[in-house]
């Protein structure tokens, strides 16, 4: 996605959409993958010596719970705010490479499916969450 800065003005905003593939941007991450195109929504405008530009994504997610193993799907719906400087020698701000990474940056450190996840039993690996353990952890 390119934001060209001749198209831009103060008085009202410019939109631009794209689908993203998920593979070609390489989104995808342990316990994170996509369902279907990543839809990015910028919108963008000369803010007193600044290109603002807001950024909507959305897309259906599947998440792996980090304790457990079970897959869920996971809706993603995310806005971020970015500034670039303008500069009269640069008429066009490519942000796919900004996008992607403000994107990976939101990913969740730990996935859970619930909060109170059991998790597994580390002897038997029965899920705790659907069936008490049989064998005596301590």
């Amino acid at each position: 996605m390119k934001i060209d800065v001749a198209r831009l003005s103060e008085d009202r905003e410019i939109e631009l959409f794209e689908e993203w593939d998920p593979k070609i941007f390489d989104l995808d991450a342990p316990g994170i993958s996509y369902v279907g195109p990543l839809a990015v929504r910028a919108y963008a405008r000369k803010e007193s010596g600044v290109v603002g530009v807001r950024v909507v994504l959305k897309a259906k997610t599947t998440l792996t719970c980090a304790r457990c193993f079970k897959e869920f799907l996971s809706p993603l719906d995310k806005t971020l705010k970015m500034i670039y400087p303008l500069d009269p020698g640069r008429k066009i701000f490519p942000v796919d490479g900004n996008i992607r990474e403000e994107l990976i940056l939101i990913y969740p450190q730990k996935i859970l499916c619930k909060l109170d996840c059991k998790g597994l039993c580390i002897r038997c690996g029965v899920d705790l969450n659907e069936n008490k353990c049989k064998c005596s952890v301590l």
